[in-house]
C-alpha cells in the first residue's frame, strides 16, 4: 500500500539530505500507538523471523532551488510513502486527514491532500527500474 501526500507553504526550507526530516514526521505521525511507534522505530516489522524496514519513501517531488545546503522548495511538495503494513498506512492516512497544518522540519506546511493508492501486481513477472543502482 502507498500514500502520496501533498503539502504545501510558499517556500520550504529543507536540508539537502531530507530523509531525516521526513522520517521524523512519519514517526511523529504515527506515534498516536506509542507502543506501535516504538516498535516500528526500534525493531522494525518482523516476518518468518526476520526483521525488515516497515516503510519505505521516495525522494520529494516539486520545485526547488538550492542555496547553500538546503533545498528551498517553492510551491506543493508530494512524497510517498509505501509499506505492506496496513496498519501503519491506516495511521499515517488519518494523521494527515486530520491535521490542516503538520511540521516539516522547521516548516509548518499545510497539508493539501493525502491520497491512499492499493497497487497490487498479479503477474508472475515483473520488469522493475530503479531510480539509483
Amino acid at each position: 500500500m502507498q500514500l502520496l501526500i501533498t503539502l504545501q507553504k510558499e517556500k520550504i526550507r529543507l536540508p539537502i539530505a531530507t530523509s531525516e526530516v521526513w522520517q521524523g514526521l512519519i514517526y511523529h505521525a504515527i506515534s498516536s500507538d506509542a507502543e506501535y511507534s516504538r516498535k516500528v522505530h526500534d525493531e522494525g516489522l518482523t516476518s518468518s523471523n526476520r526483521s525488515f524496514k516497515a516503510f519505505t519513501f521516495g525522494e520529494l517531488k516539486g520545485k526547488y532551488e538550492i542555496e547553500g545546503k538546503e533545498m528551498i522548495y517553492l510551491s506543493a511538495v508530494s512524497l510517498k510513502v509505501r509499506s505492506e503494513d496496513a496498519y501503519l498506512i491506516q495511521l499515517l492516512f488519518e494523521y494527515f486527514s486530520n491535521n490542516k497544518l503538520v511540521k516539516l522540519g522547521y516548516n509548518e506546511v499545510e497539508v493539501v491532500s493525502v491520497e491512499l493508492k492499493n497497487e497490487v501486481i498479479f503477474d508472475d513477472e515483473v520488469r522493475i527500474r530503479t531510480l539509483s543502482p
